[in-house]
């Protein structure tokens, strides 16, 4: 049991800190944020049987929000966009559903 809450407060902490970026740009990367977070929490959480699995239960726990929020909010992708009467482009972001 104590490895499902440290793994689900360990993916809580990881999303709470993914939304200082924005959500929705991190949904529009989400398959890289997904190998490089469970790799990490597998790698930070070695040593045993039980932090083995704490590890691959925040890594699932974090796939599975990513993929459900992906779905439900959308994302956001960053775009070059010309402007008439400018010389460089724009860059902007666009938000897809």
């Amino acid at each position: 049991m104590d490895m499902i809450i440290q793994g689900l407060i360990a993916a809580a902490t990881v999303l709470y800190l993914l939304t200082y970026v924005g959500i929705r740009r991190v949904f529009a990367h989400a398959f890289v944020v997904d190998i490089v977070c469970t790799l990490g929490f597998v790698y930070m959480f070695a040593g045993s049987y039980a932090g083995m699995m704490t590890g691959l239960i925040a890594g699932l726990t974090l796939s599975i929000f990513l993929r459900i929020g992906r779905r439900f909010l959308g994302t956001e992708r960053i775009t070059i966009q010309r402007r008439y009467g400018h010389i460089f482009p724009s860059l902007i972001w666009v938000r897809s559903k």
